[in-house]
């Protein structure tokens, strides 16, 4: 694995983790998690006084086309902290390749794209990263765990090429303080 064949690679651990070989020069601590990052992924953060939210890859406001990632990061921060529900409404309609990480005094969650373009693979529910090569690199480097090959898979429901590496499905959330996946999509019944 080099670091020119990775695109815009990231980790978001709920322990530290070591990551030498794994050319994630830098890193947030967050609440509850800790996110690992290269120079060349596409990242924005916004931070207010109780929660921040990062913005991993490219996301385009349907609303107006002209608001930059600053903004509509800093209005989906005010709308979490006074209406969770408005804040997925307003989520819903972010369009692109991207990966949100909200992140209070209390909780951090990850939110993916509605076709999840932008792909997440996780390990236990602990290791979560852009690419699958990734997250085993980080469970042997990390863990006592030796992971085993599926063999070649079509890439079936959320089945990955790993033993235990599944892909994080659209419209779903991750709550680290629950440790848990919630459906943010649909909201109500048809």
């Amino acid at each position: 694995m080099t670091k020119n064949f990775m695109k815009n690679p990231f980790i978001i651990s709920k322990n530290k983790v070591n990551n030498d070989e794994l050319f994630l020069n830098n890193s947030i601590g967050l609440s509850s998690a800790y996110l690992y990052y290269s120079d060349k992924t596409e990242i924005a953060v916004h931070q207010e006084k109780d929660i921040q939210i990062i913005l991993i890859g490219y996301a385009l406001d349907t609303t107006n086309g002209l608001n930059t990632a600053a903004e509509f990061l800093s209005e989906l921060s005010r709308i979490y902290l006074t209406d969770y529900y408005s804040f997925l409404d307003r989520a819903d309609r972010l369009n692109g390749r991207y990966v949100i990480i909200v992140d209070t005094q209390d909780e951090t969650e990850i939110y993916n794209d509605a076709t999840a373009l932008r792909p997440i693979f996780v390990w236990n529910q602990s290791i979560f990263a852009s690419h699958e090569s990734l997250v085993r690199k980080a469970v042997t480097a990390n863990t006592d765990t030796v992971l085993e090959d599926f063999g070649v898979n079509n890439g079936y429901l959320d089945y990955t090429n790993t033993k235990e590496v599944y892909k994080f499905n659209p419209n779903l959330k991750f709550s680290f303080r629950k440790n848990l996946y919630e459906r943010i999509f649909p909201r109500t019944a048809f």
